[in-house]
């Protein structure tokens, strides 16, 4: 799990879900930024430099698939998991193959999504 320092950008254009997200991470020990689309998810992975983030596929403007991109070109070994409601097996597989060190499908359990971010952590 989380420890004291850890900090996650939580990207997401939907309130209620950062806001969910944000609360299983801070119970997790993890400080928080947040971000409502993929040119502010750069920006802020830019500035901030997270442990860890997790990014949501569908977004206006820049979606998560090019803010994946903008933040591997910043940083190749950033730790990225995507959490979103699209469950395709092929987009799963290719975002795994652009660099995103794991994938949770909306809705998920906070275990699971902590277990995925260990994962990513580990990797």
């Amino acid at each position: 799990m989380g420890e004291v320092g850890r900090r996650a950008l939580v990207v997401d254009d939907n309130a209620i879900m950062r806001t969910i997200v944000g609360r299983i991470l801070r119970e997790a020990r993890f400080d928080i930024v947040e971000a409502t689309n993929g040119a502010e998810a750069i920006q802020a992975f830019f500035r901030d430099k997270p442990d860890i983030v997790l990014m949501d596929l569908n977004m206006d403007g820049i979606d998560g698939t090019a803010a994946i991109r903008g933040i591997l070109q910043i940083n190749p070994t950033a730790r990225i998991v995507v959490c979103s409601a699209t469950s395709d097996a092929h987009i799963v597989l290719n975002l795994l193959k652009l660099g995103a060190k794991g994938y949770v499908t909306k809705p998920f359990t906070p275990e699971k999504l902590l277990n995925a971010i260990d994962a990513a952590l580990a990797a």
